[in-house]
C-alpha cells in the first residue's frame, strides 16, 4: 500500500519537473532578449558607416577614369583659349589694318553731331620793302560747330612790323537761323602801331568812331541780307532748312559715308610714329577717285537737296575748289600727316606743311606754310549768343566815319543805311 502511494505520488513530480523545464526556456528567452538589446544599443551607441567600403581596385579605377577627365577637359579650355587668342589676333589685326583705320576715320565724320578744332598756323614768310619789314609769327583759329545748325570761331594773327609785335584777335559766330555774329578786337591799339611805323598818327576824331567797334559784336541777320539780296538771302534760307531737315536723318548720312567708302580718296603713304594714343598716317589726295566721289556724291539725297537751293554756286564752288587743291599740289611741296584714335578709330588731327611756297623778299630764300589742327568730337560750338550785339549799319558806319577822318580809301560820304542791293560807300 506505501508502495502505491509513493508511486502514486511520483507522477506529480514528473508533471512539476515538467512545468519546472518549461519556465526554464522562457528565462534563458528573457536573458537572451536581454542581451540582444544591450547589443543593439552597444550597436545604436557606436558609429555606424552607412558607405559600404569600396573594394580597393574599384577605387583606384575611378581615380584613373577622373585623371583622365580633367586632362580631356584641360586640353579642350587650352584649344578654345588658343582658337580665341588667334580669332582676336586676326580681327585686332583686321580692325587696325592702316587702311581700314583711315576708312573708319574719314566715314565717320558725316556722322557726327558735333566736333572742335584748334589749329595753329606758322611759317617763315618775310616780306621787305624799302624801310618796312614784315614777319609772319603765328594765326590760330578755334573753331566749334554742332547739328543745330550753329558754328563759331576764334581768330588770332600775330605779326612782327619793323621788330614790333602787332595782334589782332577777331570773334564769329552763326546761329541756326542765319544770323552772322561778328567782332574785332585791339581795333584802336592795331592802327595806331600801324601809323606809327609810317611816323603817322591816329587823329582823335577817327579813334573816337573806332572804339565804338572796338570789341563790341555785330549782328548781321537774313533779314539785313534780303535788303540787300533777297536772292541770295532765299537760298540760305534754304540750305539752312535743308541742313536741318538731313541733320537728323542718319540714313542720308549713311548715304555720304558710303560714297567715300566707294571711293575713299585719301590714300596712306607711309605710317609715321603713333604719339599720344594715335596712330599717324602720311597722306595724299587720289585725284582720279577724288573726282568720282564728288560726282557720285551729287547724286545723294542731300546734296541733290542742296544744288536744288543754289544750283549754279554749289557746282561751281566744288570745282573751283578742286582746281586750286591741285594747283596748290603742283607748286609747292606738301606733306600731310593724320592722326587717328588707337581704339575709337576717331579723327584726332591733321598737320599740313607746304614748303617752297615762294622766296622771301631780298634774300631769296623759298618759305613754307606749316598748319598743325586738333580735333575733338567731345565738344561743339563755344560761344555764347551775344545779347548787346549792335548793328551791321553802325558798325560800318563807325569804320567808314574813321577812314574818312584818317584821310583813307574810303573818302566818299558816309551813311549808315542800305540803298538798293548794296552800301552806300
Amino acid at each position: 500500500m506505501k508502495q502505491s502511494s509513493n508511486a502514486s505520488k511520483k507522477p506529480k513530480a514528473s508533471k512539476q519537473n515538467k512545468n519546472s523545464s518549461k519556465t526554464k526556456p522562457a528565462s534563458a528567452k528573457s536573458s537572451a532578449a536581454s542581451k540582444k538589446s544591450v547589443k543593439s544599443e552597444s550597436l545604436a551607441a557606436a558609429p555606424v558607416n552607412t558607405q559600404p567600403a569600396a573594394p580597393p581596385t574599384l577605387s583606384k579605377t575611378r581615380a584613373k577614369r577622373q585623371t583622365k577627365r580633367g586632362l580631356v577637359v584641360a586640353i579642350v579650355i587650352a584649344v578654345v583659349v588658343l582658337l580665341v587668342a588667334a580669332a582676336s589676333t586676326v580681327a585686332y589685326a583686321l580692325y587696325q589694318k592702316p587702311e581700314n583705320v583711315l576708312l573708319d576715320a574719314i566715314s565717320k565724320l558725316p556722322l557726327a553731331t558735333k566736333a572742335s578744332t584748334k589749329t595753329t598756323v606758322t611759317s617763315d614768310f618775310l616780306y621787305e620793302y624799302d624801310t618796312v619789314n614784315v614777319k609772319f609769327k603765328k594765326f590760330t583759329l578755334d573753331t566749334g560747330a554742332d547739328t543745330s545748325p550753329k558754328f563759331s570761331a576764334n581768330a588770332e594773327l600775330s605779326i612782327e612790323v619793323n621788330g614790333r609785335e602787332i595782334s589782332l584777335k577777331a570773334s564769329g559766330l552763326t546761329t541756326d537761323d542765319g544770323t552772322i555774329y561778328f567782332k574785332v578786337d585791339n581795333v584802336v591799339s592795331v592802327i595806331k602801331k600801324a601809323l606809327s611805323l609810317a611816323g603817322q598818327k591816329l587823329p582823335s576824331q577817327a579813334e573816337k568812331s573806332l572804339e565804338k567797334i572796338d570789341g563790341k559784336w555785330a549782328k548781321y541777320s537774313l533779314s539785313d541780307m534780303r535788303k540787300r539780296d533777297q536772292k541770295s538771302a532765299g537760298q540760305l534760307q534754304c540750305v539752312l532748312d535743308t541742313y536741318k531737315k538731313y541733320s537728323k536723318d542718319d540714313n542720308a548720312k549713311r548715304e555720304i559715308a558710303n560714297t567715300y567708302k566707294k571711293y575713299p580718296f585719301v590714300v596712306i603713304n607711309k605710317e609715321v610714329k603713333s604719339q599720344d594714343g594715335n596712330f599717324g598716317y602720311d597722306v595724299s589726295i587720289d585725284d582720279g577717285k577724288f573726282e568720282t566721289f564728288v560726282k557720285d556724291a551729287k547724286e545723294t539725297s542731300f546734296v541733290k537737296q542742296l544744288k536744288s537751293c543754289a544750283p549754279d554756286s554749289l557746282s561751281h564752288s566744288s570745282s573751283k575748289t578742286h582746281k586750286a587743291a591741285k594747283q596748290a599740289k603742283s607748286k609747292a611741296d606738301i606733306t600731310m600727316t593724320v592722326w587717328v584714335s588707337q581704339w575709337s578709330h576717331e579723327l584726332r588731327g591733321v598737320d599740313v606743311s607746304l614748303r617752297n611756297l615762294g622766296t622771301n623778299g631780298r634774300t631769296g630764300k623759298s618759305y613754307g606754310v606749316t598748319a598743325k589742327t586738333a580735333i575733338d568730337f567731345s565738344k561743339g560750338a563755344q560761344v555764347s549768343v551775344p545779347s548787346d550785339a549792335i548793328s551791321v549799319e553802325e558798325w560800318t558806319g563807325a569804320v567808314q566815319r574813321a577812314f574818312q577822318v584818317a584821310g583813307g580809301a574810303y573818302s566818299t560820304p558816309v551813311s549808315s543805311s542800305y540803298s538798293g542791293d548794296s552800301y552806300d560807300y
